[in-house]
């Protein structure tokens, strides 16, 4: 006989049953996790659409004018600099900028500069912007012609030659000190700004004319003509790169014009060994730069210099030529530097007025050349004169045993011509 009953709906679902139902809802899930994705990289998509409109349009607004714009902004502010630009063409997409009829001017109480530039070409990469990154892949100025007149103030009170070092070393230390609280402070702060770097950095045939005026003498011109740079791989936002970065980095060369006297200047800086020849300086006319309270007068010689550096090793050459000095008769200071002038006078009058200064450091040791001998016994003993001078009693007697220890060990040096080994 047959059971049946309420209870027979209630009957457990069979396995088959059981295994559809999950498969179904599996396939829900899946739809809609296909869903999901779909709409999610439609956004995505949509996103990047926007991100790339507005950069389209803010390309698209940067155009020569805005340009012109900043570039003038940016050198009142920056440099304190009044621009002018007669034509920009500026290519946002490409990088690429065109200046030309660049005029500048700064006018300052003792410093009057103004000049113009034939043209300026820019390339570099934009993309890199937007990560705050300017990265110029060549930089090249073509005529650059400036003229500066700079005001020196009158000579000021005549000092010993002892208070000049003192002072001088008393202001090395107080910068020092200040440099070293900057960095402090610096080191504690967000950094900010970008990362700039230039590939290559070129100025063709540039020209500087400098005036120095100096209340009671006759104004000095100096020309640096005929100036060509070359740098590669500069990094300007590094720390400590500085001004010197775009020195030691670089080949420069130019003709120097101190009055109707010509001379040349080569810098070799890019690749080691590093060279730095000066050729034919007038030493008479470099003179008129100088303090003309000094209590010696150059009359006329000639300068050749040559440094090498090799990278912990360096070597210096100069060629004094037919130097004529004479001893300042109004100074009241009867030294240069710790030297008797009577005593360099005497000596380049047996040596026909040249001198060979010659200093060369390597790893065995450091060598000099005779005239370089005469030189520092000639500061060292100047020098103790000096100090003596100010003390006396049993100081006096103390700074004296000092004298006779270094005294020694210099004499040793000079005898030698080397010094110990790094070892």
């Amino acid at each position: 006989m047959a059971i049946c009953g309420p209870d027979v709906d209630r009957m457990p679902m069979t396995e088959n049953h059981a295994e559809s139902s999950l498969e179904s809802r599996l396939e829900k899930d899946a739809r809609f996790d296909r869903r999901l994705w779909k709409w999610t990289l439609v956004g995505v998509l949509l996103l990047f659409m926007a991100g790339g409109l507005a950069i389209a349009v803010s390309m698209t607004l940067l155009n020569e004018e805005w340009l012109k714009k900043q570039l003038v902004a940016q050198a009142r502010e920056g440099f304190d600099l009044e621009l002018s630009i007669d034509s920009l063409e500026f290519s946002p997409w490409q990088g690429t900028a065109d200046l030309r009829g660049v005029k500048f001017r700064r006018g300052r109480p003792d410093l009057d500069l103004d000049g113009e530039i034939e043209s300026i070409h820019v390339e570099m990469a934009i993309w890199p912007l937007l990560f705050r990154q300017v990265d110029i892949k060549q930089l090249v100025i073509t005529g650059p012609d400036a003229s500066c007149t700079y005001t020196r103030a009158a000579e000021p009170e005549q000092q010993e030659t002892f208070d000049r070092v003192a002072q001088a070393v008393v202001m090395a230390l107080v910068e020092a000190i200040a440099r070293l609280i900057e960095s402090i402070f610096q080191s504690l702060e967000g950094k900010e700004g970008y990362d700039v770097r230039i590939d290559h950095l070129e100025m063709i045939d540039g020209q500087l004319d400098c005036t120095v005026k100096r209340p009671g003498v006759e104004p000095l011109q100096v020309v640096f003509e005929e100036i060509g740079y070359s740098a590669e791989h500069l990094r300007p936002s590094e720390k400590g790169f500085g001004k010197w970065g775009y020195l030691s980095h670089a080949d420069m060369e130019t003709n120097i014009r101190i009055g109707n006297v010509a001379a040349r200047w080569e810098h070799e800086f890019a690749v080691e060994p590093r060279v730095t020849r000066v050729s034919d300086l007038d030493l008479g006319q470099v003179d008129r730069l100088g303090s003309q309270a000094d209590a010696l007068i150059i009359r006329s010689g000639t300068l050749d210099l040559i440094y090498t550096d090799r990278g912990g090793q360096f070597d210096v050459q100069a060629k004094l030529t037919d130097l004529d000095v004479e001893r300042n008769e109004e100074a009241e200071v009867r030294d240069f530097w710790f030297m008797s002038v009577d005593a360099l006078d005497n000596y380049l009058e047996d040596s026909g007025g040249n001198m060979d200064l010659q200093f060369t450091r390597a790893k065995q040791g450091v060598q000099v050349s005779n005239d370089v001998e005469f030189v520092i016994a000639e500061i060292w003993k100047g020098m103790w004169a000096e100090i003596l001078k100010r003390f006396e009693g049993n100081a006096r007697e103390e700074l004296k045993d000092w004298k006779k220890a270094g005294t020694e060990e210099l004499r040793d040096f000079l005898q030698k011509k080397e010094l110990l080994n790094e070892e």
